[in-house]
């Protein structure tokens, strides 16, 4: 999988820049706008606008890893990601999209935790 970077601010100050690795990038267009049906059934829809939304999968991470990443999704501002392709975004954390997760294949006979990390980014 080709490396893709990540980097802004964390709460307007202190900055961050991540070089990672994730296991999986999905990229998906949405549509922002709505549709709207009226009483006579007849739909209308109102297109604003396209826009890029990434969902990106971490496998078998340290927990100082799915922090990092945790910290960067509660971070409430945008920041810079650049795609596997090379070109840059300003993007947000697409809310109530983090997760992480553990089974038990993924913990060794030390103790070590591996997780599972997913959480989705969206084009400003």
């Amino acid at each position: 999988m080709a490396q893709i970077f990540i980097s802004g601010y964390y709460s307007g100050s202190t900055p961050f820049h991540y070089e990672v690795r994730p296991n999986s990038i999905n990229m998906s267009i949405i549509n922002i706008g709505e549709n709207v049906r009226s009483l006579d059934g007849t739909n209308h829809s109102y297109h604003r606008n396209y826009k890029r939304k990434w969902s990106l999968s971490f496998q078998n991470v340290s927990s100082g890893i799915a922090n990092t990443v945790e910290r960067i999704f509660t971070t409430p501002d945008e920041f810079v990601f650049q795609d596997m392709e090379g070109t840059k975004y300003t993007v947000y954390m697409d809310e109530n999209t983090f997760k992480r997760s553990i089974s038990a294949t993924t913990v060794s006979l030390q103790g070590v935790r591996l997780y599972t990390v997913t959480f989705d980014v969206c084009e400003v």
